[in-house]
């Protein structure tokens, strides 16, 4: 049986503490947490959260697993566009193109990240003219390949 990462982190959570479980979803996006939330309905429901076998089958199934399909994605693309915008509004801006969790990700190797944070909470709660997301992306493609 093929668990997907999420379907695996919601196990582990599941068989965890209650604070330490309650802790790890309040740091969660909402539409993650949410997900997350379904997952551990149904695990309940099914019982598997108070079986020890099916964390250390879920343990066995990971360790199986080549250790290239853990590896982490290369936002080095991204790292770089970022680090040519002139003003953390654009970096924050460029960001929303990308999934929450990329952009946490992408926000904990930059250093001096602060400014660009806070403009990034800011596009977040707002929902964004798609043109203006097209054209942002278009005229990020044309200067990577040099037509600006």
């Amino acid at each position: 049986m093929e668990f997907s990462a999420l379907r695996k982190a919601a196990i582990r959570l599941a068989c965890s503490h209650a604070e330490d479980r309650d802790w790890i979803l309040a740091r969660l996006e909402t539409d993650e947490r949410r997900q997350v939330e379904v997952l551990l309905e149904e695990i309940n429901l099914l019982g598997l959260a108070n079986d020890p076998a099916i964390v250390a089958a879920l343990m066995d199934e990971m360790a199986a697993t080549p250790s290239a399909a853990r590896t982490m994605p290369d936002h080095s693309r991204l790292k770089a566009c970022l680090s040519r915008a002139t003003h953390p509004f654009w970096s924050a801006l460029v960001l929303q193109l990308e999934t929450p969790a990329v952009r946490r990700e992408v926000l904990g190797s930059q250093a001096n990240s602060a400014d660009i944070r806070r403009w990034d909470g800011k596009f977040a709660r707002q929902v964004l003219p798609v043109e203006l997301m097209k054209s942002l992306k278009a005229r990020m493609d044309a200067q990577e390949a040099g037509h600006e």
